[in-house]
């Protein structure tokens, strides 16, 4: 009857009103493509692995950059997932959209409330196949062309001491290695975070890291260790 509402339609009513915040708070809401949250997801508050760079794009060559919008919910799963930049290719789209399917993430709380609450947020990949090793670089908004231009920098002079025998490896595979850096960028500890999967592989890139002592430092007179993560891939 007109007029009279049924629990179904007042439970979908109730999450429509849900919807209806201020705009700094507006990630709650199920829209074509979910508006960035003011707040900033923290860099520590999800576990991801770099995206799989596809055999097929790489044998075509592909290349591009992805962006990828998503929303945190609050348990921490991952829904909403949609591209909001393309790189043209359906390959590297789809390779960044499971990316950002598979992260882990530990709800986000409310400053104010202490309460976790949805946020929507974008996470940034671009595959790149000009060089010797696949780059893949996913990058949380916010972060500096600088950080950028020092982590090639790092990828390049380790790549050039990179010797693999076996020319024949999959693409899809990447090692993850934890390297602790000294004031002087000598290459103190190497930790194989990662496996390849082929230990002659991951045996290769420990040995890379370690001959390509000195690395760059980041900026001049830096004071104390540092810790890089490294990802490598044939």
């Amino acid at each position: 009857m007109p007029g009279k509402k049924t629990g179904g339609f007042m439970s979908y009513h109730m999450q429509r009103l849900a919807c209806i915040v201020p705009f700094a708070l507006l990630t709650a809401c199920a829209t074509p493509t979910p508006p960035q949250a003011d707040v900033k997801v923290p860099a520590s508050g999800c576990n991801e692995a770099p995206p799989v760079y596809p055999a097929e794009a790489r044998r075509a060559r592909a290349e591009g950059r992805v962006v990828v919008s998503a929303v945190i919910e609050v348990d921490g799963t991952i829904t909403e997932a949609e591209i909001s930049e393309s790189s043209g290719s359906a390959l590297l789209d789809g390779a960044a959209l499971r990316a950002v399917q598979s992260m882990k993430c530990a709800p986000v709380k409310d400053l104010e409330t202490g309460k976790a609450k949805r946020v929507s947020f974008s996470k940034h990949y671009i595959f790149g196949v000009d060089e010797a090793s696949t780059r893949m670089k996913a990058s949380s908004p916010g972060l500096s062309a600088a950080t950028s231009a020092y982590a090639e920098q790092i990828r390049t002079k380790v790549r050039s001491n990179l010797v693999i025998a076996d020319d024949t490896l999959s693409g899809d595979i990447s090692a993850v290695v934890r390297v602790l850096l000294g004031p002087d960028g000598a290459v103190l500890r190497t930790t194989l975070q990662k496996s390849s999967g082929v230990k002659t592989y991951d045996d290769a890139v420990l040995k890379a890291i370690e001959r390509s002592s000195p690395l760059p430092l980041e900026k001049p007179g830096q004071v104390g260790s540092r810790t890089l993560v490294l990802t490598f891939k044939p």
